[in-house]
């Protein structure tokens, strides 16, 4: 796998896998271990703590900050850009990112908390699984509109379907798309995939403007799960997608399969595989 990427390609940059790095993140009793392959990118996110008491008062809250969907702990992103073969003696001569890239590989991984009080049950590996799916859809199909997209499904389907039984089935395409177009994603299948010693909940989201994203998920405790997310993100052409896709899902499965997690303090706890 790892040879095909390093073989003559019409791109350059990407993740260097001659030029791999390990962290290690101290996550209250949970150790997680990345190695990841060098970048040329310049990422400037400013460095956060690899050790994460969350469950210590105000710790979480102190260092959390917001998306569209829920409060987290930012704890690391990695990029990879992908050029054109033509750019590439150009790139050397100046700084990644000045050149419109044909599309990029990105990993961040971030630390999550269940809202509204709920709990997980630990000893049912779905309840994860179950969680994330209520998040999304109490989120983005609340009737309450509010900041950071709250509600945005349901005033998208309301006025759609608004619009559908007043113009009739003529509208039926354009309703078609619109939805497409307006919804935000939401997960709707999620597999339980067990590797790097943890047993950790992935689904996908597909968004129509040439964005991929795989999530791993994996419980620290009744109230916190920790995500991994893996973006395919592709430039400008369809043609860029074809090129690219092949290599970038060799490269993120080349991700996942270097990461790993260990419970020292719970080896037969919640946490612990089912046998």
């Amino acid at each position: 796998m790892i040879s095909r990427l390093l073989n003559l390609r019409q791109y350059a940059g990407g993740p260097h896998f001659d030029r791999p790095f390990t962290l290690y993140f101290e996550l209250e009793g949970t150790v997680l271990e990345l190695m990841l392959p060098a970048s040329d990118a310049k990422w400037q996110d400013p460095p956060r703590p690899l050790n994460s008491p969350f469950n210590a008062s105000g710790w979480f809250e102190e260092h959390s900050e917001r998306n569209n969907l829920n409060d987290f702990v930012h704890l690391h992103t990695q990029i990879w850009y992908y050029f054109h073969v033509r750019f590439s003696r150009i790139i050397r001569l100046m700084a990644m990112g000045t050149n419109e890239p044909m599309g990029s590989l990105s990993l961040s991984v971030q630390l999550n908390k269940l809202k509204d009080s709920r709990k997980l049950d630990l000893a049912n590996p779905r309840s994860l699984g179950d969680y994330i799916k209520w998040e999304y859809d109490d989120y983005y199909e609340s009737p309450e509109r509010g900041d950071y997209g709250k509600g945005r499904n349901y005033e998208v389907r309301a006025r759609e379907n608004q619009m559908l039984a007043r113009q009739g089935e003529w509208y039926r395409d354009r309703y078609e798309i619109a939805l497409k177009s307006g919804l935000h994603p939401t997960p709707e299948h999620f597999d339980l995939r067990d590797f790097g010693g943890g047993l950790w909940t992935c689904f996908r989201l597909e968004r129509p403007w040439h964005l991929s994203t795989q999530y791993y998920c994996i419980p620290l405790s009744e109230s916190y799960y920790l995500q991994i997310d893996i973006q395919l993100l592709f430039h400008v052409t369809d043609k860029n997608r074809g090129i690219l896709e092949p290599d970038m899902l060799s490269a993120a499965e080349w991700l996942v399969q270097h990461i790993k997690i260990t419970f020292p303090g719970k080896p037969e706890g919640p946490l612990a595989l089912p046998r």
